[in-house]
């Protein structure tokens, strides 16, 4: 496989991942179609992609994940079991409503992530 065709299969497969997966999980998922894909280039083509746009790096405690939907949102992060979902954001208005300017620093993006416990993982406690 040339590279063209990894990085259309890693993006393809970061789409159709809707667990906003890490780059093991997005190996994982390739490697047992294409074995001869090795994780190094999964890792350093979905590390491209994050910085050309195409897919979102969501930066958590556990792991990078990747999330295909590009516009902004918040992200809800369980910290017993690792799962990541799409959360509705209040302030979301599909336009950065941050300021440019604060404290001298340029604002280039804003991350919103909830840290808690999933459903399934309070139900398990309980």
């Amino acid at each position: 496989m040339r590279n063209t065709i990894q990085r259309t299969l890693i993006c393809q497969t970061v789409t159709r991942m809707h667990n906003h997966p890490s780059a093991d999980m997005v190996y994982e998922r390739l490697h047992r179609d294409y074995p001869g894909i090795g994780r190094a280039t999964v890792y350093r083509v979905l590390q491209s992609l994050a910085q050309q746009g195409l897919v979102r790096k969501v930066c958590l405690p556990s792991a990078d994940r990747y999330d295909f939907t590009l516009y902004p949102h918040a992200h809800i992060f369980c910290r017993v079991c690792g799962r990541v979902e799409d959360m509705p954001d209040p302030d979301d208005r599909r336009t950065p409503t941050f300021p440019t300017e604060q404290n001298g620093f340029t604002v280039e993006a804003r991350d919103v992530i909830y840290r808690g416990i999933c459903a399934d993982c309070k139900s398990n406690v309980l």
